[in-house]
């Protein structure tokens, strides 16, 4: 279900969006989008080549829920600390 928004909304939604999006490049010299988008593939990057197959071998049956509940655990953190790395 869409939100429509009445003709204030929409004026303040793009009163705040537009410094957002015209905001200067940070310290590494890339816009918010850029970072956004980079984050953005790397979130896809660990759902299809870590968590995906993860949940299909819980979903076979290959693995026991606790397993499961470990290796996942055992992922995010992985993924937090070369996040923080990065």
């Amino acid at each position: 279900m869409a939100i429509q928004l009445n003709t204030e909304q929409r004026r303040q939604a793009i009163e705040i969006m537009y410094p957002y999006l015209l905001a200067p490049p940070n310290a590494d010299g890339r816009k918010v989008l850029e970072l956004e988008a980079d984050l953005n593939e790397k979130r896809v990057s660990v759902i299809e080549n870590e968590l995906k197959p993860l949940m299909t071998d819980y979903l076979m049956g290959s693995i026991a829920l606790a397993s499961f509940k470990i290796k996942a655990i055992e992922q995010s953190k992985n993924t937090l600390l070369r996040r923080a790395a990065n």
